[in-house]
């Protein structure tokens, strides 16, 4: 196995150089686990080393196939659920790494030098219509891909080199131009790019080293600013139990925060406010007849109402 993703419906998809995932029936290549049993997509000729799910469901594979049942696909073929197609004339060389953005557009990574006909290095973005370049490419394999808070993008892999400038294979796109990101990395291959809540970059693979820490395997890069969203567990009982607020995401600039409270009742009106200054008013300053243990202080420069589908409300800022 050489990919993995999992998909807004809870499936898991998988992509690699295997034969059987797991089961005696023939599923080569790309295949679905639904929590129960493998499923076949129909299959590509040859082997798939990167799987992602775009924003409205449909599904973009990368590899080193030529073909997906039939139909001609040059290394990378998008499945709407029911047919497979390629995307312009595809890549030269394998695709190694994926990544979608929020708008839906794709980031191919790998050893290709051509994109849909045009000149590439290794890395090229797709936009729904055409292949463009992503600044100057790399002078190695692009192994690896991922999307941070903000919509900058990282890339690692075998590169030494952005266009004439030396970097140590993990680097990251600000939209204008590639950066080194937290020193060098000593290595022949890398084969894992994760993302954690705490905005942690984990990266795996034949590594010894990185950023001048002994790193055998296995790396992590933290932030020297971490976001936080503690949760307010209170002592407020209404009629269906505790109310909770959690995180669902944390703060990050340029990103989106969520939250949800549960321990309503059913119909109910529930407020949030949003607060960018130290909380200051007490909750009764908006509703008088609190219960006991309901109030706390806020800042309340936004007052929203919501209606909570099953005892919860959910809030995107």
């Amino acid at each position: 196995m050489r990919a993995v993703a999992a998909l807004s419906n809870g499936d898991v998809l998988a992509g690699g150089h295997f034969i059987y995932p797991g089961t005696t029936v023939m599923l080569p290549f790309v295949s679905r686990w639904n929590g129960t049993s493998w499923s076949t997509l129909p299959s590509p000729n040859s082997y798939v080393e990167a799987v992602a799910e775009l924003p409205n469901g449909d599904i973009v594979v990368g590899g080193a196939f030529t073909q997906v049942n039939g139909v001609s696909c040059n290394r990378i073929a998008l499945w709407d659920g029911s047919v497979w197609s390629p995307l312009g004339s595809g890549m030269n060389g394998w695709v190694r790494a994926l990544a979608v953005l929020p708008n839906g557009d794709i980031i191919a990574g790998g050893d290709f030098l051509s994109a849909g006909g045009v000149g590439v290095n290794r890395i090229a973005r797709w936009n729904g219509t055409s292949w463009s370049n992503i600044g100057p490419g790399f002078n190695g394999s692009v192994r690896l891909l991922e999307l941070l808070p903000n919509g900058d993008i990282v890339a690692g892999g075998q590169f030494t080199a952005v266009g004439v400038t030396n970097v140590n294979r993990l680097v990251r796109w600000d939209g204008a131009s590639w950066s080194d990101m937290g020193g060098a990395i000593n290595g022949t291959d890398f084969r894992g790019l994760a993302l954690n809540r705490a905005g942690q970059l984990a990266v795996a693979g034949n590594m010894y080293s990185a950023g001048a820490e002994v790193s055998v395997g296995l790396a992590r890069l933290a932030t020297t600013c971490p976001a936080a969203a503690d949760p307010i567990y209170t002592s407020c009982i209404g009629s269906a139990g505790p109310v909770w607020l959690t995180a669902d995401s944390l703060p990050w600039v340029g990103s989106t925060f969520g939250s949800t409270a549960t321990g309503f009742s059913s119909n109910v009106l529930a407020v949030s406010l949003i607060g960018f200054t130290s909380p200051n008013v007490p909750l009764t300053w908006i509703w008088p007849n609190t219960l006991p243990g309901c109030d706390q202080l806020a800042s309340p420069e936004a007052v929203m109402l919501h209606l909570p589908q099953f005892g919860a409300a959910s809030y995107s800022f």
